[in-house]
């Protein structure tokens, strides 16, 4: 029965039906027959309260620990660390990483990788990069999982100086993945860093690895909106040539940039290339097209494809009228 009562009670918190787990566990305790769970039984239902950010209930499950002389483990730290990240009630994290350290546990290189990431995510990276330095002085080496949160942080929040001494770091303690140069390239991106992105290009391709096609998205993007529409054109060879079939978020950068430029004969070329690979021509990429050209653009595109009404290219791409996969 105890058995059936653990495996029941860890099922049911790993995939969140935290009522029924709570009910069983109180029913273990409470019940004719009293089982005493152990760490493992409390840590399930604590796990899947700190996911679903139920604190409160969380905090009083480690109390029922308590009082039946269960002690925490690091496992029970790490959750509720994690938990009260997560919902950014950062003093009642640092007061159980506190404890954590007077209770004769270490924190081991999980617990960091928690702190790290729960601070990149509310974008203090000078805390979370303190937890990584604290992590080196305690005999941890980082791995990517400890630096990439980091660096995403970095990435977004556009301190590309510092995230490019991270990347240094990295490069020297790790070997470098999709993930880590996918994160660069995108931050730089966002920068409008030209230079970076295409030496990034060219370190992760002499590295054997491939960016995905989010990535090749937004690489062109960039290109196209700094009017750089030939390095656009070959970072979207490059993309075909791994595998990827453009999307039309590809497609609408691109039209957009030849739009701009008055180019009609390219974007007529794109439209073309769009209905060969069977991708819709959204309202976006109409919006675009009628938004950037003149009338006799316009005119020139109702001639040469039969396709486009004039009702289109007044502006009306209600359903039904705009969703051509040509």
């Amino acid at each position: 029965m105890f058995v059936t009562y653990n495996t029941l009670i860890a099922g049911l918190s790993g995939v969140l039906e935290m009522d029924e787990a709570m009910g069983l566990l109180e029913e273990m305790i409470q019940g004719d027959i009293v089982l005493e769970p152990g760490v493992f039984t409390y840590n399930s239902v604590i796990h899947g309260l700190c996911k679903i950010g139920r604190m409160f209930q969380a905090v009083k499950v480690r109390e029922m620990m308590a009082e039946r002389g269960c002690m925490c483990d690091l496992a029970t730290y790490n959750c509720l660390i994690g938990g009260f990240l997560r919902v950014h009630k950062v003093k009642m994290a640092m007061k159980l990483m506190n404890e954590l350290g007077s209770s004769g546990l270490n924190p081991d290189s999980f617990t960091y990788s928690i702190l790290i990431n729960g601070f990149s995510k509310m974008w203090e990276v000078d805390r979370a990069e303190k937890f990584l330095c604290t992590m080196r002085e305690h005999g941890l080496e980082p791995e990517l999982a400890h630096y990439i949160p980091l660096l995403a942080a970095m990435c977004q929040q556009g301190m590309m100086e510092r995230a490019t001494i991270l990347f240094n770091e990295m490069d020297k303690n790790c070997r470098l993945d999709v993930v880590a140069y996918s994160t660069m390239i995108h931050g730089a991106c966002k920068s409008g860093a030209k230079k970076m992105v295409k030496q990034l290009i060219k370190d992760m391709l002499g590295e054997g690895l491939t960016p995905d096609s989010v990535t090749y998205s937004i690489i062109i993007n960039m290109f196209a909106k700094l009017s750089d529409l030939e390095e656009a054109e070959k970072v979207l060879k490059q993309m075909t040539a791994s595998g990827f079939v453009p999307d039309v978020a590809v497609f609408d950068s691109l039209i957009k940039g030849y739009s701009a430029e008055g180019q009609i004969n390219k974007v007529l070329e794109l439209i073309s290339e769009m209905r060969a690979k069977n991708v819709a021509l959204d309202s976006k990429i109409i919006s675009t097209i009628v938004a950037s050209l003149t009338d006799e653009h316009k005119k020139k595109l109702l001639e040469v494809l039969p396709y486009f009404s004039k009702e289109l290219l007044q502006g009306n791409t209600t359903p039904g009228v705009h969703e051509l996969t040509m």
